[in-house]
């Protein structure tokens, strides 16, 4: 049985092969010429055509595939968007990136995803949400009024279950897009018991939360 290298070994060597490559001179992929020319046109993080981040083990140098890497271009797409004739938009992930946002909780992901459901609702989201937190907002509509239910998952140990301590977070501004029939001039919060008054324009209505402890629900008349 082959003996592997440990991750102090396998650091050493390649540390001292970058050390070594320091002071050749390398094409790099996507720049744009062969081996020995170099384009003075762009720097070369402008020409590189792709980005990659991985992350190395113990038991991966035998066995790792960095093929990949070393392709310049693929057919394989990350994402795909259309919009049909009759002005649907579409978005298709080849990529699991929902799953991937649910339990690494990237950002990359999560503002790609939201950017997404942006795009595809052009822009028309009846709810905007400013604060320093992360809140989960659910908006339900009955006759002659609106309903917002606000949850703050923000804690210690987000995306962790159980929650151990609720923080409480605050101020949070609230932009909310009126339905048919609802004036949205009175804000009636639920669970703290207050009742204060909206600024209401052009269909929409504007009011602030001064804290949320765990939830809230704000019914606008």
């Amino acid at each position: 049985m082959t003996e592997l290298p440990t991750r102090r070994d396998f650091l050493k060597q390649t540390a001292l092969a970058a050390t070594a490559l320091a002071g050749s001179s390398l094409h790099c992929v996507g720049a744009g010429g062969p081996p020995g020319q170099t384009s003075t046109a762009l720097p070369w993080y402008r020409r590189t055509l792709r980005w990659g981040q991985t992350n190395i083990t113990e038991m991966d140098p035998e066995r790792y595939d960095i093929a990949w890497m070393r392709e310049a271009k693929t057919d394989v797409p990350g994402l795909i968007v259309t919009a049909t004739v009759r002005g649907s938009r579409i978005a298709f992930l080849p990529a699991d990136l929902d799953r991937r946002f649910g339990r690494d909780n990237l950002p990359d992901h999560g503002d790609l995803l939201a950017n997404l459901v942006r795009w595809a609702a052009k822009d028309g989201l009846p709810l905007a949400l400013e604060g320093p937190s992360l809140i989960d907002c659910h908006l339900y509509r009955q006759p002659g009024r609106a309903i917002l239910h606000l949850v703050n998952l923000t804690n210690a140990g987000t995306w962790r279950q159980p929650v151990h301590e609720l923080i409480p977070v605050g101020p949070l501004r609230v932009l909310l897009k009126l339905p048919e029939g609802v004036r949205g001039k009175s804000v009636h919060l639920l669970v703290s018991g207050h009742k204060s008054s909206a600024a209401v324009a052009k269909g929409w209505s504007r009011f602030q939360l001064n804290s949320l402890l765990d939830h809230e629900v704000a019914v606008l008349a």
